[in-house]
């Protein structure tokens, strides 16, 4: 366990004298990351790779444009074998449906699987966007240069493009390896899981993390713009599901780039201005939300047991002060004879603004976080500050009680508003009754009750796609 993690543990849990922590049953070698840079004739480029211990390679390419030029600037790579495809999703009538065609012309522009006699790799597609750093966003330019490919004895050519254009940004990335990324063959269920891991049209993997289309809520707002994500569900997708090496790459590129993203203060921003959240409470740009980053530090928590790398957990670990901070500066409190409850609200920012709501799916997920913490660590304090938040949500259960049947989304100054997701929040306190039985044996009743309310109600309505 690394020094910083140590002393973490210790200013955070003086008070406590069990700091026992539980290490991972086996540590395994960790990917070794590369970074260079150099001029080109109109920008700067640089690439990251990440070899990996199972001799595969991770590699983004991307090139800032300084200057105009009418031709394009193009690079190639090499795959060698034979009998090359080209295996990818289509888009056909509103579904998601694969497609395979030999490796030969010009690929969709989307990404996809290449697979011949030699070699297996995973590419992207040549993607030209410009760049908004003050909210993290990037906005894509719909001009992007199908790749080509040309087949040589025994290799074939991939030769990608981009537009010179100034203040544009051009990258391009893939994984290789000698062996299958995906046995399709092998397991029924990952063509379909795979299919719905769009990093070409609702999310943008990308240099600095993955990015989401932007609602249009949020400013700046459009078609082609995505925002850096506090959270990713790719990953998550990745690193819970498995089964291949391409997910085993994948998901640990994705973490150690979004442990890279974290704040000094300890959680994941927002990076756009989100119009309704400055009307209501007058929170600006790079604004804290508790449910992405508190699932995503759940996430961090699923890498270090898959992969070891302390750095991940330290990372939750950062996050959780940060959370607990919070909880305390912002939070709800009650009392009760000794026992403590608190609400804790939604949003934050590091500069002055009002209090915002506190809703019902964001305090469980918080709470079952802090079970993760302490099932991880056997450190009291998570469970306290996770059965603290359980009373806030018992000693209100009435208020939580819609008039039409279903549960209310969230409260705001004691007063219920909002409409709650169609079974998200019953699914969030399925969890948090596995949780409970898991460590305490038993089940609470006042979840029950709630969870009992959200069934009538999504029976009553047709709702499927909850956990039972």
């Amino acid at each position: 366990m690394g020094k910083k993690v140590l002393i973490l543990l210790a200013l955070c849990f003086l008070c406590i004298s069990e700091s026992a922590y539980m290490e991972v049953d086996t540590i395994l070698p960790h990917p070794m990351e590369s970074v260079k840079e150099w001029a080109e004739e109109h920008g700067m480029a640089k690439e990251r790779t990440v070899a990996f211990p199972n001799g595969d390679q991770y590699w983004m390419k991307r090139v800032e444009f300084t200057k105009t030029a009418n031709q394009p600037i193009s690079s190639e790579f090499r795959i060698p074998g034979r009998e090359g495809t080209f295996k990818y999703v289509a888009i056909e009538e509103g579904q998601r449906v694969w497609k395979q065609i030999p490796l030969e012309g010009t690929l969709p522009l989307t990404a996809g699987f290449i697979d011949t006699t030699e070699a297996h790799w995973y590419i992207s597609y040549p993607t030209l966007f410009t760049v908004n750093d003050q909210y993290a966003t990037i906005n894509e330019i719909a001009r992007a240069i199908p790749i080509k490919v040309r087949a040589e004895e025994d290799e074939y050519v991939i030769t990608y493009s981009f537009q010179q254009q100034a203040g544009t940004v051009g990258e391009m990335w893939a994984v290789e390896s000698t062996e299958v990324l995906v046995p399709w063959e092998d397991n029924p269920y990952l063509e379909p899981v795979w299919s719905l891991l769009d990093m070409t049209t609702s999310s943008k993997w990308s240099w600095d993390g993955m990015h989401v289309k932007t609602p249009s809520t949020y400013e700046p707002a459009g078609n082609l713009v995505y925002y850096r994500f506090p959270d990713n569900y790719i990953a998550r997708s990745l690193i819970r599901t498995g089964g291949s090496r391409l997910a085993e790459n994948l998901g640990w590129v994705m973490l150690d780039q979004g442990i890279k993203n974290q704040t000094e203060h300890g959680f994941w921003a927002t990076g756009p201005r989100s119009s309704w959240l400055w009307k209501d409470y007058k929170i600006g740009s790079h604004f804290y939300d508790t449910r992405f980053n508190t699932d995503f530090a759940r996430l961090l928590l699923d890498g270090y047991a898959k992969y070891g790398d302390e750095r991940f957990l330290e990372s939750s670990l950062n996050y959780a002060v940060w959370l607990m901070e919070h909880a305390n500066k912002r939070g709800i409190f009650m009392r009760r004879g000794e026992e403590i409850g608190v609400l804790v609200p939604d949003y934050a920012h590091i500069n002055p603004h009002l209090k915002t709501h506190v809703s019902l799916n964001h305090q469980l997920c918080e709470i079952n976080y802090f079970f993760d913490l302490y099932r991880l660590t056997k450190i009291n304090y998570y469970q306290t500050y996770a059965k603290n938040m359980m009373n806030g949500i018992k000693w209100t259960k009435e208020k939580w009680l819609k008039s039409n049947g279903d549960l209310e989304y969230g409260l705001l100054n004691g007063k219920p508003m909002g409409q709650d997701y169609p079974y998200l929040t019953y699914n969030d306190l399925w969890e948090t009754q596995k949780i409970l039985e898991e460590i305490y044996g038993s089940r609470d009743a006042d979840l029950d009750f709630l969870m009992q309310v959200k069934k009538i109600w999504m029976d009553k309505n047709n709702v499927s796609g909850y956990r039972e």
